[in-house]
């Protein structure tokens, strides 16, 4: 799943979510290698770090073969 995450000062953030559950998730952020484990508290997903994140937006991806989920991660970075 493609998201955007919105963080606690406004900031959007691109990721794609490698991980979910009810309560919590593991992204890896656009520009970053490393991934992110968050949980929900309330209505806000927290960082280990103590950020606060919502979700802007969600889109749900069908299965993809490597090349194709490349082709759209790049794309969406010329917008």
């Amino acid at each position: 799943m493609f998201v955007t995450l919105c963080d606690g000062v406004g900031r959007r953030i691109e990721g794609i979510v490698l991980a979910a559950g009810p309560r919590h998730l593991r992204v890896v952020f656009r520009g970053r290698s490393d991934t992110v484990e968050l949980e929900l508290a309330g209505s806000c997903w927290l960082s280990k770090a103590g950020d606060c994140f919502e979700i802007d937006s969600a889109i749900l991806m069908t299965k993809l073969e490597d090349d194709e989920v490349a082709e759209i991660w790049s794309g969406a970075a010329g917008q």
